[in-house]
């Protein structure tokens, strides 16, 4: 008379094929072997039977897997992927485990679970006490709970971690959404404009504007925290500026620039903060400071050029009369004081020119 488990060998085998590389076969005949041979299923059996079917796992496809451990072995894919989870996840426990016996029902529950969980199971054991799968669960149940409390439920300084971990997930979650949006606009923009068409700032604005906006602010939030010393990493903060600018649709370069800047500029900062990519463009340069980066609306290039205190003693009239030294500390000045223009995103300190130290004699025009 057949046994059970004859019958379902018997029964999978007329339903399921295995096809297993002629290179394998050997490997999966000796676990076959060993798993036949094994004794009673106890704890070291558990991590013996988990040993052998995880070398199986290694080099068969994950429904293969499943469908030999059904076929060849007797267990369920579910129940053999438990012994392999054993195997792999409770290795540091293995002697601690064995010696107090714990059932591998039992094990199945604690392959999955925190470290923390473990131990305080397996003391229960080393204790003299004995636990049922259920008994375990519900032990573990009051640790799962306080782990899924809400942050702001836990006090101390854990607590308050916890609570701007769980800010800053849900920030960066949807500045990720609004950014992801942000880059499949542009990058339907820049197909236009590859293609020859105009694209007027209008369309820009109207689909990445509000979304820019927010993001620029999600994203200062968390590369420049307000009152923190932190050295800004400077690729984020020049995607930063441009996303920034995105969102200030008043801030867009000119028309004849316009489209340069989205497909040059835009689209590279995107792609790096989507996509992971390298930006190009100032790279190199930006990469020889560290500091003092500053925003585009901020110290806009036109402005600063307008301004009369930052005008460079070069551009002064060159038929100013000054006496003696005066005139030698004129013809110096340019290169001290040179004021150059700064670029879209520039990574330097602007600071005024140093006063001109006036001697006796000397006319101002």
């Amino acid at each position: 008379m057949r046994t059970k488990m004859q019958a379902l060998r018997a029964k999978t085998n007329k339903v399921v094929k295995l096809m297993i590389d002629e290179k394998d076969q050997p490997l999966v005949k000796e676990v076959e072997d060993n798993i036949a041979s094994m004794g009673r299923n106890n704890t070291e059996g558990a991590y013996l039977l988990g040993q052998q079917l995880a070398r199986v796992k290694a080099v068969l496809p994950e429904k293969t897997f499943g469908r030999w451990m059904k076929k060849r072995c007797g267990y369920t894919p579910r129940k053999g992927r438990y012994y392999v989870s054993i195997h792999e996840n409770l290795q540091a426990f293995r002697e601690r485990l064995v010696a107090a016996g714990v059932v591998p029902t039992v094990m199945f529950v604690l392959s999955s679970a925190a470290l923390a969980e473990i131990e305080a199971v397996l003391s229960v054991f080393e204790n003299g006490q004995r636990l049922n799968v259920g008994q375990v669960k519900h032990m573990m149940k009051p640790q799962k709970e306080a782990s899924e409390q809400q942050p702001t439920e836990v006090g101390g300084a854990a607590g308050l971690r916890r609570a701007a971990e769980a800010k800053l997930k849900a920030e960066l979650e949807l500045f990720t959404k609004l950014v992801k949006r942000s880059h499949k606009a542009v990058e339907l923009i820049v197909a236009d404009i590859r293609n020859g068409k105009h694209v007027a700032k209008t369309k820009v604005a109207a689909v990445v504007e509000k979304d820019c906006q927010q993001a620029g602010m999600l994203l200062s939030a968390v590369i420049s925290p307000r009152g923190s010393d932190a050295p800004l990493p400077i690729e984020w903060e020049k995607a930063r500026q441009i996303i920034s600018r995105l969102g200030d649709s008043p801030r867009y370069p000119g028309r004849e620039e316009f489209h340069d800047w989205v497909v040059e500029e835009v689209l590279p900062a995107l792609r790096f903060v989507v996509l992971g990519e390298a930006s190009s463009g100032t790279a190199g340069s930006i990469g020889q400071a560290a500091v003092g980066i500053v925003d585009e609306g901020e110290n806009n290039t036109a402005a600063h050029d307008a301004d009369p205190a930052t005008t460079s003693v070069a551009d002064e009239p060159a038929n100013e009369e000054i006496d003696g030294g005066a005139g030698d500390h004129a013809k110096e000045a340019p290169a001290r004081t040179r004021v150059a223009k700064v670029p879209s995103i520039a990574p330097v300190e602007l600071s005024a020119p140093e006063p001109e130290v006036q001697t006796e004699g000397a006319v101002n025009v």
